[in-house]
C-alpha cells in the first residue's frame, strides 16, 4: 500500500464536508463496509442496502474497534 494511504487523521479526510468531528483528531488506518470486518483504526461506512441498514451493526463496529461512523442522515 502507499505510505500515503497508510493512516491519515480524520481531520484531513473530512476536510470540508459536514461532519460532527471529535475536539481531539485521530489517526485513522482502514474503511469497512462489514462490521464483522472492522479493526482498531477504521472508518465503519454504514450503509443502506435494499433488506438491511448498515447502521443497525454500528455498535458492533465501535465494538470492534472503528473509530467513526459515515452514514447518510437523509
Amino acid at each position: 500500500m502507499p505510505e500515503s494511504l497508510r493512516s491519515m487523521s480524520l481531520s484531513a479526510l473530512f476536510a470540508g464536508l459536514p461532519a460532527i468531528l471529535p475536539e481531539q483528531d485521530i489517526e485513522v488506518t482502514g474503511l469497512s463496509l462489514d462490521s464483522r470486518q472492522v479493526r482498531r483504526g477504521d472508518i465503519f461506512l454504514a450503509c443502506r442496502g435494499a433488506s438491511v441498514d448498515g447502521l443497525d451493526f454500528a455498535v458492533a463496529a465501535i465494538a470492534a474497534g472503528a473509530v467513526a461512523i459515515v452514514c447518510d442522515i437523509a
